[in-house]
């Protein structure tokens, strides 16, 4: 009996196999230099199924709500608050309680949990509008002597800090309702040299870190006596608070020309962002405000409004440990993120708070997409044909997964469907043959998968057949 490999290696021109079995995110940079594992395209694909392509968790919608979601702050970290249309409102577990009503209902909130001299830890919140709120966890009051107007409001060393315009407040220590006794509390002006404001303020990183649209400060020491304020640098802001997040002890943020990280110590850096440069260069600059950033714990989630839109319409999944992006589109408009006993959440514009988790989008299966650079065939001297596709994947009972070919180089037209699989049986660990007979002699072929469902693609393999000038006749 003829061994099958030795009986396709025989035959001229065939090559080696070529397989894909860890896969490296998404980038937007030139598809031509990327490496084979990096899709062009990508959606809704998480880094969580490392080394493998996994589409991400479902969600579930908290409640009802009846406007879009300004600000999400976890009381003690363990009782959900949402503001919404002006009201603040409570997560019991099942519904939503009405707290406060009359509040801006187009502003930001910032939220941090803060003791000091209150008989219990407290939920403080700020939107630079409204007057600050704390929420002991029974009852929402104003935080008395708060100044006017303050804004991105977090805590530090016990002491409370806060902006208003180009000043950094901050209370006594321990006594979050003092801000005006001398030598306990006050203000210090942060100045750059484009006159801005301040535009953001983060606390828990050992110091506090404020940031300009065009420049970064770090405040050390513990109050008045031993405040130091350093310049960091003056050609790095931050253009949204909500831009900020703590990821596993690094700063990510949102400057005017990318994404950076900081981790102290240095200037911070953007290199890391470069595989999405591109998707950043097309923020609409006029919309920083509507920026919406959050967590899991592992990962950045960044929301950007692109082009034209005046509300993200696009949402990026950083994952430091893999140093892997990939692209979300939950058919919702995030505006504001947080987390929920341990689970991201996310508030969106279509009046709904989205906790992750789960197999499917709130009772619809999860959309998914990839598609591979175009795969040349060495020299561009020689033409070549798919001559062999594979995919090893995981397809849940419901899940579909559709493949397409395509022989040229770019576009979104000349996709050739040749293959569909759906099963009533679950498919896991299966390698799938697809048939290559819609593939033809010539310079390119690229691979696009989309589908439905909790799929998991473990590989992706092809082998082709070349015929240079001369050889094979085609």
């Amino acid at each position: 009996m003829v061994n099958p490999q030795r009986a396709w290696g025989e035959i001229q021109g065939v090559q080696s196999p070529e397989i894909i079995r860890h896969f490296g995110g998404f980038s937007s940079g030139d598809a031509f230099s990327l490496n084979d594992n990096v899709m062009v395209k990508n959606k809704n694909i998480s880094s969580r199924g490392v080394p493998a392509a996994k589409v991400r968790s479902g969600f579930a919608k908290l409640g009802t709500l009846v406007a879009p979601v300004m600000g999400i702050g976890l009381h003690k970290e363990n009782q959900l608050n949402v503001i919404s249309g002006g009201v603040w409102k409570r997560w019991n577990g099942s519904s939503w309680n009405d707290l406060a009503s009359g509040l801006n209902g187009s502003a930001k909130w910032s939220f941090t949990n803060f003791k000091g001299n209150f008989s219990d830890v407290a939920l403080i919140a700020s939107n630079g509008i409204d007057p600050v709120k704390v929420y002991d966890g029974a009852t929402l009051s104003n935080l008395e002597n708060a100044p006017a107007g303050l804004n991105f409001v977090t805590s530090h060393e016990n002491r409370l800090y806060g902006a208003v315009r180009n000043e950094l407040h901050y209370s006594a220590l321990r006594k979050p309702t003092d801000w005006n006794t001398v030598d306990q509390s006050g203000q210090i002006v942060i100045e750059n040299k484009g006159g801005e404001n301040i535009s953001c303020v983060v606390g828990g990183t050992g110091k506090i870190v404020v940031f300009l649209p065009h420049s970064m400060h770090e405040l050390y020491g513990t109050g008045p006596i031993n405040f130091r304020l350093q310049v960091i640098t003056e050609e790095i802001g931050c253009v949204c608070h909500q831009s900020a997040v703590m990821v596993g002890g690094i700063l990510f943020f949102l400057s005017h020309d990318g994404i950076y990280r900081y981790a102290g110590g240095a200037i911070p850096k953007r290199d890391f962002s470069l595989k999405v440069q591109e998707i950043v260069n097309r923020i609409n600059k006029n919309a920083w405000s509507a920026v919406a950033a959050g967590t899991d714990g592992e990962r950045y989630y960044i929301s950007l409004p692109l082009d034209n839109a005046t509300e993200p319409n696009i949402t990026l999944e950083y994952d430091p440990a893999y140093d892997i992006w990939n692209v979300w589109d939950m058919g919702h408009v995030p505006t504001a993120y947080g987390r929920n006993q341990g689970n991201m959440v996310i508030g969106v514009r279509e009046n709904a708070v989205l906790q992750m988790g789960g197999t499917n989008d709130a009772g619809i299966a999860t959309p998914y997409m990839l598609e591979t650079k175009p795969f040349s065939y060495g020299s561009l001297a020689a033409h070549a044909r798919l001559y062999r596709l594979w995919i090893v994947a995981d397809v849940p009972i419901g899940a579909t997964m559709n493949v397409y070919i395509s022989n040229k180089e770019q576009g979104d037209t000349d996709w050739s469907l040749v293959k569909t699989i759906s099963s009533n049986t679950a498919i896991v660990a299966t390698p799938i043959h697809i048939p290559v007979d819609k593939s033809f002699y010539a310079n390119w072929v690229r691979i696009k998968i989309e589908g439905q469902g909790q799929v998991v693609i473990h590989e992706i393999a092809r082998q082709s057949r070349m015929f240079r000038f001369g050889i094979g006749g085609g």
